[in-house]
C-alpha cells in the first residue's frame, strides 16, 4: 500500500470514527464497530492506531489546532492594560 493510500484510509478511518462518535459517543463506538462500518478488519484499524484513545486525540486535534491559533491571535490583538492616569 501507498503512502498515499495509506493516509487516504486513515482519513477514511477517522471521518467514520468521528461520525460514529457523534451518534454512538465516545464509550458507546468501539474499534469493531469502526472496522465493521469501514469493512475492514480491527488488525486494520491496529495498523493505524493502537488505541480507540489514539482514534480519538486524532480525531479532535485539528479542533486543538484551531484553537491555539485563534488563542494566539487574540493575544496578538490583545490590548495592554491601561497605566496610571496622569493628575
Amino acid at each position: 500500500m501507498t503512502a498515499v493510500a495509506q493516509e487516504r484510509t486513515r482519513q477514511r478511518l477517522l471521518d467514520e470514527a468521528c461520525r460514529l462518535f457523534a451518534m454512538h459517543s465516545f464509550a458507546g463506538t468501539s474499534l469493531q464497530m469502526i472496522a465493521d462500518t469501514l469493512g475492514v478488519t480491527k488488525a486494520a484499524i491496529y495498523h493505524h492506531f493502537k488505541t480507540r484513545d489514539e482514534i480519538l486525540t486524532a480525531v479532535i486535534q485539528p479542533a486543538i489546532e484551531e484553537l491555539r491559533t485563534a488563542i494566539a491571535v487574540a493575544e496578538v490583538q490583545r490590548t495592554p492594560p491601561p497605566g496610571p492616569t496622569p493628575c
